[in-house]
């Protein structure tokens, strides 16, 4: 009997072209007032590297999609070593690129990479096949340990850059991967302990930094604080209250022009919400949560421990980060410099996310074929 060809999960493939559409626009958009003040050197130049990375990440997607699970669980590791290669390069004079006092990016034959996004997809990956490769109920204490080097060392390196989103996104997605897959619970207080350790290690060697950001979270318009810690959460809560109910219209933003610093990564939300206003900001919400909604059905149907934890592990990446970026945007959190899914501009998150994309699709089909 022949195989009965895949149909795409639509509500995923919806939510995930909807984003990358939004996303692309307000890149264009957020372009337009950066050439304006002479940031960049044409209003169509974030767009087009924009739209590159959307190629580049739709084929790796593709490559995704068409391989096998057992593929993907044998690039687990690489991927994984590869990102921690890639952020031990921070550290290395001459490839860190430091911006706002943050060494989140390499910069290699004049291309920037950012490496956390990378570990993001490497640690989901690999804790899935450790766990997968194991009988987690019955693992031994060497085993739980050497799980925990493999999720303390990318978690060190990203909050040491420093980088403390997407160390709490590396977290989240680490014990909710160990915890779902039923190892010992001991380990998770061990490696709370641990982690109470590690903030408060980061928190009194960088007592300024973030006793200013606390700060500017709290009480933007405190005048003690210096221009450029306060400045960003200002602008944003502008450029949302400027959007009102249908916003100011698609590329008729006004906060683009030299106001919002970062407003095509980090504060495209607050972007999209002054254009399109609440309705825009609802759907964008919308797309997410049925993203999550998708990957989390499809991680129900998984036959396979690796298969469920991936699945899990990706929709949790992209939902929680997602949340993140928009509650910084509109004053629920402070600044963290986490991107938003499919939106920010950055080829780096992007390719990564259609990767993840594809990888649910492969679980999907997978999961179809097994049923059949």
């Amino acid at each position: 009997m022949p195989k009965r060809a895949y149909v795409f999960d639509k509500g995923l493939l919806f939510s995930t072209l909807s984003l990358v559409g939004i996303g692309l626009l307000a890149v264009y958009s957020a372009g337009v007032g950066k050439a304006f003040v002479g940031e960049v050197p044409s209003s169509g130049y974030l767009f087009f590297k924009q739209f590159v990375a959307f190629i580049i990440g739709l084929v790796a997607g593709f490559v995704a999609f068409r391989s096998s699970i057992d593929t993907i669980k044998l690039l687990a590791y690489p991927i994984y070593f590869l990102a921690i290669g890639l952020l031990v390069l921070l550290y290395v004079p001459g490839f860190g690129v430091t911006i706002n006092y943050s060494t989140r990016w390499i910069e290699i034959a004049g291309q920037s990479f950012q490496p956390s996004e990378l570990a993001k997809v490497g640690l989901i990956l690999s804790i899935a096949s450790y766990l997968s490769a194991r009988e987690p109920r019955k693992m031994p204490a060497k085993d739980v340990f050497k799980l925990f080097l493999m999720f303390g060392l990318p978690a060190i390196l990203v909050l040491r850059s420093p980088d403390l989103g997407s160390t709490i996104v590396i977290l989240t997605i680490f014990v909710t991967q160990y915890f779902l897959s039923g190892a010992p619970i001991w380990g998770l207080i061990f490696l709370g302990a641990l982690f109470v350790l590690g903030v408060l290690y980061e928190s009194l060697t960088r007592v300024a930094y973030w006793k200013d950001r606390i700060t500017a979270w709290l009480d933007p318009l405190n005048p003690n604080l210096s221009d450029n810690v306060s400045y960003q959460m200002v602008q944003s809560l502008i450029a949302i209250a400027n959007g009102g109910f249908f916003g100011s219209g698609l590329f008729y933003g006004q906060q683009k022009f030299g106001r919002l610093p970062m407003v095509e990564s980090d504060f495209v939300f607050s972007l999209v919400v002054e254009e399109l206003g609440f309705v825009g900001a609802i759907f964008v919400i919308a797309m997410f949560v049925l993203f999550v909604v998708r990957a989390i059905r499809i991680a129900s149907r998984s036959k396979n421990l690796f298969s469920y934890l991936v699945a899990l592990g990706i929709g949790l990446h992209i939902g929680l980060q997602g949340f993140i970026n928009m509650a910084v945007a509109t004053g629920l959190l402070p600044v963290t410099g986490v991107t938003l899914p499919f939106l920010s501009a950055g080829g780096t998150s992007l390719i990564v996310n259609m990767i993840e994309v594809g990888i649910l699709f492969a679980i999907d089909r997978n999961n179809r074929q097994e049923l059949t």
